[in-house]
């Protein structure tokens, strides 16, 4: 559940910002936040993808870092922070960490709901969180009783009509679109549950109902790739749906045999020394398949090169060194690519994001 449209712009912005935040300084201090985090990823329902997020590094680390060049987005950023607190007592610094369970649902061709559920836990009461939905839904919900606990309920519909900007103005449309787009994967209802006193769990009301109900977990081939790398600010593992091929162009058979071919995707993220990092790793049935994917992309990646090197806009020479500075490699049926973003280019891809 997403109390309000301001709640909405953090929280996409987090998503977005968290791509690039500092590395912890020590495996000790990793090893224990793998393990909080671990406790959230464990209570989540059969997932095809799960994704953890670090919300204290966020506020602590990434915002100096990843807006030093944006002094007036990163005082909006944090203004916006203090007064959500302010008006609704949800404190979204008080958060520790965050666990997404996503669930992939075909419903018609080339068309999938992604049906999310989030478990968020710190020092921020869950009963502040509660009440702030059922405020910003205007008190229009409905109260379920799951497995001994109580799930609040809301429409779809009402909380983006709720959540719909003031005015038409260029920058109020496009918060608007935010939210549909985090509202868009959910079916007709959204809902938002207390797990104990300091840990919430919201999103799609089917997907909160599976989650109080206990009756299933995410698979273990899915965890386990979740903490095959480096804990890092952002972690995720997801095990992916037949027929990607379709979302690419039609006169690119090669190519999507290739990316068909992939069952699985799992990496980290982080920043540290001045630069972003970026680690995915995409593991395929049979080792030929992982050959094969790796000479497309070598391909793929000479012909983006040379088609956005000679650009004299400033935005395509940023993605023509972004294309020529990723590292593929492979290793049995794994693809690998990992990818150094230097502080000038982080700075750059914020300002193109906050246009």
């Amino acid at each position: 559940m997403i109390p309000n449209r301001l709640t909405a712009v953090v929280m996409v912005f987090m998503l977005l910002a968290t791509s690039f935040l500092p590395v912890a300084a020590n495996n000790t201090s990793k090893n224990a936040k793998r393990t909080k985090a671990q406790q959230l990823v464990a209570m989540l329902p059969a997932s095809d993808g799960v994704i953890t997020m670090d919300i204290q590094r966020f506020f602590g680390e990434a915002i100096p870092a990843v807006l030093s060049s944006n002094k007036g987005l990163r005082d909006e950023l944090f203004n916006k922070v203090g007064e959500l607190r302010e008006k609704t007592g949800i404190d979204l610094e008080g958060f520790d960490f965050v666990a997404v369970g996503l669930k992939t649902e075909q419903i018609g061709e080339k068309k999938y709901n992604v049906l999310p559920v989030i478990i968020a836990r710190g020092s921020s009461q869950s009963s502040a969180a509660i009440a702030a939905a059922k405020s910003a839904a205007d008190n229009k919900y409905k109260e379920e009783s799951v497995n001994g606990k109580t799930m609040f309920v809301f429409s779809k519909k009402e909380v983006m009509a709720q959540a719909k900007p003031d005015n038409s103005a260029e920058k109020e449309e496009k918060k608007e679109a935010v939210i549909d787009t985090i509202l868009s994967g959910i079916s007709d209802e959204v809902a938002i549950t207390a797990i104990d006193v300091n840990t919430v769990a919201f999103g799609d009301s089917g997907r909160v109902r599976t989650l109080l109900e206990g009756k299933s977990k995410i698979g273990s081939d899915v965890v386990r790739l979740l903490n095959r790398k480096e804990f890092g600010v952002i972690n995720f593992a997801a095990k992916l749906p037949a027929g990607l091929k379709d979302y690419l162009p039609k006169d690119n058979d090669e190519l999507g045999a290739s990316v068909d071919a992939l069952e699985y995707v799992f990496g980290n993220m982080n920043v540290g020394s001045g630069a972003g990092t970026m680690s995915i790793t995409g593991k395929t049935a049979k080792i030929q398949q992982a050959a094969q994917l790796l000479d497309t992309l070598d391909v793929l990646q000479t012909l983006g090169g040379s088609l956005l090197g000679g650009s004299k806009r400033e935005d395509q020479q940023l993605y023509a060194r972004l294309i020529a500075a990723a590292k593929f490699s492979r290793k049995d049926a794994e693809i690998s690519m990992d990818l150094i973003i230097p502080q000038k280019d982080i700075d750059m891809l914020v300002a193109i994001l906050a246009k």
